[in-house]
């Protein structure tokens, strides 16, 4: 698959997701307080800020590390933080977003230049924030643009709409006719394209060798599995009742996932006009 280079990505102001500093759990410079392992243990916390006594961040310390330390009664120290203080603007793409969380799996970022804020201000993302609507409402917009994007493709290859419709099976044939005669009851005269979910788009994709090969794939072999991972996703956004992060694995998996979807929306935009190059 190709990679994006030029489209323009979804970004995340971090600030409506992250902790800000002065509200967030971090390891101080001195004396360990066991009370602050007990908390960040019980919030499931991997890492912390390591912060010095005139806020700047030194970078960041594991639990388990904290843990460590003070068993054997021991100050924490600049020395002491495990990872480097790396970062973040306080816009970012999605991708950028989720990659960065992957390890050491806490995310520090700089405020809003317009903001007033003192510059060793920071806020403080952890993949429990990921949980949040905002979070998911970003992702659903990635997924709506890139179901918009392969339905312009299919009906620009397509000149008869239906000749992509007879490629679903016969009860998905019929639910497609049945919410386009609704529509055409309603005085509304669309392609029969714009009833159909995102995956029907990609069983199209991957039963019709022209659109498959448009979209940068060797076969329909290499999208399936892609198309089956991004429909997943779909899935878990829809559904906001169950956290969309509750492990590692599936932070790796909506790293992919995110990845899937903003190569794909690059790979389409480029096909349909969208984008130039």
């Amino acid at each position: 698959m190709p990679s994006p280079h030029d489209s323009e990505p979804m970004m995340i102001n971090l600030a409506t997701i992250s902790t800000p500093r002065e509200k967030a759990l971090v390891a101080l410079e001195g004396p360990i307080d066991p009370e602050l392992i007990a908390s960040a243990t019980e919030a499931h916390f991997h890492s912390l800020p390591l912060v010095a006594d005139d806020g700047r961040c030194l970078g960041t310390i594991s639990v388990q590390e904290l843990a460590r330390l003070a068993a054997n009664r021991t100050p924490l120290t600049t020395e002491h933080a495990t990872s480097p203080c790396a970062r973040l603007p306080y816009l970012v793409p999605i991708g950028t977003l989720v990659q960065s969380l992957l390890d050491p799996g806490i995310i520090i970022h700089t405020a809003d230049p317009d903001a007033d804020l003192p510059v060793t201000w920071f806020g403080i993302i952890t993949p429990a924030d990921l949980n949040k609507p905002i979070f998911r409402a970003h992702v659903y917009m990635m997924l709506v643009t890139l179901e918009t994007s392969l339905g312009q493709l299919i009906m620009d290859e397509f000149g008869d709409d239906w000749g992509a419709i007879r490629l679903l099976s016969e009860n998905t044939q019929r639910r497609v006719k049945e919410f386009w005669d609704e529509e055409r009851a309603e005085g509304v005269d669309l392609s029969p394209i714009t009833t159909v979910t995102l995956s029907d788009l990609f069983h199209i994709a991957i039963e019709s060798h022209r659109v498959w090969s448009l979209m940068g794939f060797d076969s329909p072999a290499t999208l399936r599995p892609i198309a089956q991972h991004v429909n997943d996703l779909r899935n878990r956004i829809m559904h906001p009742v169950r956290p969309l992060i509750v492990n590692q694995q599936e932070l790796r998996e909506l790293a992919d996932g995110i990845h899937s979807i903003e190569t794909l929306t690059h790979a389409l935009e480029k096909r349909i006009g969208v984008l130039s190059g």
